[in-house]
C-alpha cells in the first residue's frame, strides 16, 4: 500500500469516529447528519451516487423537524495540524487534453467545509461560498483579489501522478463570516470551542504577530 492509499484508509477510520461524535452535537441543533455514500457502500437508502459525492461533499444535514436539507458538507482530514488550509485550485494541473481537472476550491458545491486535524482532535467549520467571496474581494493599490496575496504551493506530501496545486489560507486571517465555528473532540463528543482556543491548539497563539505562511 502506498502512502496515499494508506492515508485514505486512515482517513476512513477517523471519519467513522468523527461522525459518531458530531451526530449528538448536530441533533442538539435540530439537525441530522447523513453521510453521502456511493453505490455498493451498503448505506441503505442513502446510496446516491459517486458523482454527487464528488460534487456535493461528504455529508448532508437535514432539519429534524421537517426533513428539509439544511446544508451539505465536505470533510478534509489532515494528520498534522497547520496554521492554514490548502485551498486547492488544481486537482491535476496538466496541459494535456482531457487531463486537466480543477481543484475542490473551484469546483466543489458544498456549503460548508469541515477541516479536521487528527493530531490535536480539532475541527473548523468554514463557509465555502463566503470563503470564495472573501478571497475575491479587491484590495491594495493594484486592486487585485485577496486570493493572490497568499502563497501558491504544489502538493508534495504524498507521491502521486497528478500535479495538485493550491493557495495556503491562514485560519487567523478568516473573518467570522467565513470561519463559522470550531470543535474539539473529547472522548465520545464534540465540544464547540472559541477561535482563540482553536488557534492555540494548532500551534498559533491568537495574540502573536502574524508569522510567515507555512504549510
Amino acid at each position: 500500500m502506498n502512502a496515499f492509499a494508506a492515508n485514505l484508509s486512515f482517513e476512513d477510520k477517523y471519519v467513522d469516529g468523527l461522525i459518531e461524535r458530531m451526530k449528538p452535537t448536530m441533533l442538539r441543533h435540530g439537525l441530522e447528519l447523513v453521510r453521502i455514500n456511493f453505490p455498493g457502500s451498503g448505506f441503505g437508502p442513502y446510496n446516491i451516487g459517486l458523482d454527487l459525492q464528488i460534487n456535493a461533499g461528504d455529508f448532508f444535514l437535514f432539519r429534524t423537524r421537517d426533513r428539509r436539507l439544511a446544508s451539505n458538507i465536505d470533510l478534509k482530514v489532515e494528520r498534522r495540524s497547520s496554521r492554514n488550509i490548502f485551498f486547492e485550485t488544481h486537482s491535476n494541473a496538466s496541459v494535456q487534453p482531457g487531463e486537466f481537472r480543477p481543484g475542490w476550491g473551484v469546483s466543489l458545491k458544498a456549503q460548508t467545509i469541515w477541516w479536521a486535524f487528527t493530531d490535536t482532535d480539532v475541527m473548523a467549520a468554514i463557509n465555502l461560498p463566503e470563503l470564495r467571496a472573501w478571497l475575491n474581494e479587491k484590495q491594495g493599490d493594484r486592486n487585485a483579489p485577496r486570493f493572490f496575496s497568499y502563497q501558491e504551493r504544489v502538493q508534495t506530501r504524498y507521491a502521486q501522478r497528478n500535479v495538485t496545486a493550491g493557495r495556503l489560507i491562514p485560519f487567523r486571517d478568516m473573518p467570522p463570516a467565513v470561519w463559522k465555528s470550531s470543535y474539539r473532540f473529547q472522548g465520545d463528543e464534540a465540544v464547540q470551542i472559541e477561535r482563540d482556543e482553536f488557534l492555540e491548539l494548532i500551534g498559533e497563539p491568537a495574540t502573536s504577530p502574524r508569522p510567515s505562511v507555512v504549510s
